[in-house]
């Protein structure tokens, strides 16, 4: 086996730098942007279209009703994607200590602080 990890603390600050940290990071987007994406959507858009043709054409009690339904409608849908995305932010581990090779020596780190071809000490608990 070749592999020895990073030799010394520049390359691990040049892996860092090229690679970033070894974080999971999932930012939870505002209610109004969401809404935002999902009524500039193209299949909505053409329902609104629809709605102003109806209400031209004498069908305004239809319209208004299909109009407070497409609303209703796409609230629930981003409510139901905000909810997704606060369920995986719960999945995430948190981090914890593991052993890495650094300049051929076994150092305690974050897990946040691992890098691409760090070499992990595993272990069996008893």
């Amino acid at each position: 086996l070749s592999a020895r990890g990073y030799r010394d603390a520049a390359a691990a600050a040049a892996a860092r730098a090229k690679f970033g940290g070894n974080e999971f990071s999932l930012p939870r987007p505002a209610f109004t942007s969401l809404l935002k994406e999902h009524a500039l959507a193209p299949f909505f858009v053409f329902q609104i279209l629809c709605v102003v043709l109806w209400s031209l054409d004498d069908y305004w009690y239809y319209s208004l009703f299909t109009l407070a339904m497409l609303v209703v409608f796409e609230c629930t849908v981003v409510q139901s994607r905000l909810r997704n995305i606060d369920e995986l932010r719960e999945l995430a581990t948190p981090p914890s200590r593991v052993l890495a090779l650094r300049a051929g020596k076994w150092v305690a780190l974050s897990s946040e602080e691992l890098l691409p071809a760090d070499l992990v000490a595993l272990s069996r608990a008893p």
